[in-house]
């Protein structure tokens, strides 16, 4: 249950650091495409989380496949939901795109150390069958 937490957390901290860096320079801070892009990164990054939840405390070979298939579902959301930010003509600038790429590999590079731990606890061998 700690993997569904990590990508909200590192998102919100992500975007309030940008959110002061923006302020303590004094440029004007994109609200709506900040957060349309937080929004569309958190919901493909807690998407990516599904395979480890559904593979649960299996072997290493079912978690790593888990993984393969969760960076696979996490690209293939953020694609889509992009797509359809992008294509439903929400006013966006140009900054939402520069950000949906930033967060984007924030949130890969959380969804893979929350893998990688994952498959590090898990069982070198599937569990024997029991009769």
């Amino acid at each position: 249950m700690r993997a569904l937490v990590a990508v909200p957390l590192v998102l919100i901290l992500v975007v309030g650091g940008a959110w002061i860096v923006y302020a303590a320079a004094g440029w004007n801070v994109p609200a709506h495409e900040i957060l349309i892009a937080a929004a569309t990164c958190l919901i493909s990054g807690e998407l990516a989380m599904a395979p480890l939840l559904l593979s649960g405390r299996d072997s290493q070979l079912a978690v790593s496949q888990a993984a393969l298939v969760g960076t696979m579902v996490q690209l293939l959301a953020g694609v889509a939901l992009a797509a359809v930010v992008i294509l439903g003509k929400f006013p966006l600038g140009t900054s939402f795109i520069y950000w949906l790429m930033a967060l984007y590999w924030v949130t890969l590079a959380v969804v893979v150390v929350v893998y990688v731990r994952a498959l590090k606890s898990a069982p070198a061998a599937p569990s024997a069958a029991k009769p």
